[in-house]
């Protein structure tokens, strides 16, 4: 079962566009913009040679970027299984699961009242590479409801996504 998040009309372009929000995720790209800043800074002439950022030879750059996903289907209240980030070409950026979080914080019933308002969010961290990531788009699979058919147990599990969210401050590929 394939849905796409809808969007959140009353957050939508908050912090300029590096904030992206949906029902059921967020994605900021606050650390993108401060690239994108420093880019600015250096082509511009506003940094001294001594300020502007040390090349990493070989290795690529990577920007750290967040998502944050409800912990349960927005539709259905079943927990999520994995969320994960690709790019435009379809390499995944950034993965987690929350099944063990999820568990672990049942054992412990007696969190507060701040905590469990806390745990209906998971963050996935995934990361952007300057000059190759232009498109990122986020997906949640959701654990689905259990049906019996022909005395066998399916499960059909609900995929939600983004659509693709442009990276500002860069022309696309």
């Amino acid at each position: 079962n394939r849905q796409q998040f809808s969007k959140s009309d009353a957050e939508i372009g908050e912090n300029d566009g590096y904030v992206l929000k949906c029902n059921g995720v967020e994605v900021d790209l606050g650390n993108w913009r401060e690239h994108v800043e420093a880019d600015a800074d250096v082509d511009g002439g506003d940094l001294d040679e001594e300020e502007a950022p040390i090349p990493h030879g070989d290795e690529p750059q990577l920007i750290n970027a967040y998502a944050k996903f409800q912990l349960t289907d927005p539709k259905s209240g079943e927990p999520i299984e994995v969320a994960y980030i690709k790019d435009q070409k379809g390499r995944l950026l950034g993965f987690d699961s929350f099944t063990k979080q999820k568990s672990a914080e049942n054992e412990n019933n007696d969190a507060d009242d701040e905590r469990s308002d806390q745990s209906n969010e998971g963050e996935c961290t995934f990361h952007l590479v300057p000059g190759e990531t232009t498109i990122v788009k986020a997906y949640a699979i959701y654990r689905g409801q259990r049906e019996v058919d022909d005395g066998k147990s399916i499960r059909e599990d609900n995929l939600y996504f983004t659509s693709e969210i442009p990276l500002p401050g860069q022309s696309n590929n």
